[in-house]
């Protein structure tokens, strides 16, 4: 139902925010799984820029598009991320966690 961030080997990657993506195929929204995190209180954001070609003010610049940027538009319209940073402990990441599993539990079975 999601789509994780993956390390390609050789590379260490520092999260100081951790985006999910959520498959086209989830029984859910990004906004209904943004929505359930809100409301418990987990800051989340959209991520900024996905699909350059669809910001209205690349109307007023000259650009070109080079293939059919699926994953750029998929990007803008089913990903988000929550922050990461010290302040955050082993505790407040397993209640973000329990909270998208439990979210995710409730969505398979309607």
């Amino acid at each position: 139902m999601l789509i994780l961030p993956e390390e390609q080997p050789g590379t260490n990657h520092v999260y100081f925010g951790y985006h999910l993506t959520v498959a086209p195929e989830a029984p859910f929204s990004r906004e209904q799984l943004v929505n359930h995190l809100e409301k418990k209180l987990i800051e989340t954001r959209p991520v900024m820029a996905g699909n350059m070609a669809e910001q209205p003010v690349m109307k007023h610049l000259p650009h070109r598009i080079s293939g059919s940027l699926a994953n750029s538009r998929m990007i803008m319209r089913n990903s988000f991320f929550f922050g990461n940073h010290t302040g955050i402990g082993e505790e407040e990441r397993q209640y973000i966690a329990e909270s998208i599993i439990s979210f995710m539990d409730a969505s398979s079975k309607r």
